[in-house]
């Protein structure tokens, strides 16, 4: 699965892969943050997983909102499932957005 994160103030580009087996490679070019890889830890992998399988994920299409200015655009892919929205108040997707979240702790996005 990835997770694509473009826009804000500073314009930037940031993307994490994870593996099935929780493995992480993230590539950006905002923050001084170069290309880094990781492992998730088993319970970090876990929540992944329990959130991936979600069925409302599937639902989730969030919204390009471009009204929201320097707001960031995210990409989200698993599988055949892709979950493209603006963070924007209170119109991101909240599984999708649970997902970001947990990456952003366990990785430099």
């Amino acid at each position: 699965m990835t997770v694509e994160r473009s826009g804000g103030f500073a314009g930037v580009t940031q993307a994490v892969a994870v593996e099935p087996n929780g493995a992480w490679k993230y590539q950006g070019d905002g923050g001084g943050s170069g290309p880094a890889t990781g492992k998730l830890t088993p319970a970090q992998r876990a929540q992944l997983q329990k959130l991936l399988a979600e069925p409302a994920l599937r639902q989730e299409g969030g919204s390009l909102d471009p009204r929201c200015a320097d707001a960031f655009m995210y990409t989200l892919v698993t599988g055949s499932t892709r979950v493209i929205w603006t963070d924007c108040g209170d119109s991101s997707p909240p599984t999708a957005t649970k997902i970001v979240t947990l990456l952003a702790d366990a990785t430099p996005l």
